[in-house]
């Protein structure tokens, strides 16, 4: 946003909310726009963004641990009550991927989960996702899974399974 004494500019997708006195006056759009006495502007952007989630730990159906991290594709869709409804929204956004992840992915054995592909309820974690977000003015696009970290015994175990199929096959040919 550029700002002279009298007028300014809010640049391409981004927005203000002017308040005056304390009281929300207006969603001002991009584009030139005067200056008032005696207001704030909260100026937003409204560009699409990344949020990363951490590797988190999450204990599968059949009680094996893995680590997955994810990526939540999001932007601003109500600006009104991204700013007014909650001091942190994309905190909130960040919690409830994390907890949309879990839970999904505790339905899940180990196998579907390191498997991925059409087991992976992505849909399912995105509107979880996308329904917290709404309330705090925020729009989710998506929730991407894209680590999955197993256990280094599961790993060795899955290498042991693979060079026994490749002997015994091997062996058919021989």
């Amino acid at each position: 946003m550029s700002m002279s004494l009298t007028k300014f500019t809010i640049e391409p997708r981004h927005c203000a909310l002017r308040y005056r006195h304390g009281v929300l006056e207006q969603v001002l759009p991009a584009g030139r726009h005067r200056r008032l006495r005696g207001q704030r502007l909260v100026v937003l952007d409204l560009r699409e963004r990344l949020l990363q989630l951490a590797p988190q730990e999450v204990l599968t159906s059949d009680g094996v641990s893995v680590r997955v991290s994810a990526v939540v594709r999001w932007s601003v869709g109500d600006p009104v009550e991204f700013v007014e409804v909650s001091a942190d929204p994309a905190a909130t956004v960040y919690l409830a991927a994390q907890v949309a992840l879990r839970d999904a992915l505790a339905t899940l054995t180990a196998d579907e989960v390191v498997g991925r592909g059409a087991a992976l309820p992505a849909a399912r974690i995105t509107a979880a996702t996308a329904e917290v977000a709404r309330r705090v003015g925020a729009e989710v696009a998506e929730v991407v899974v894209k680590d999955v970290i197993v256990p280094v015994e599961l790993r060795a175990a899955a290498a042991e399974l693979a060079t026994a199929r490749r002997r015994g096959e091997a062996q058919l040919e021989a």
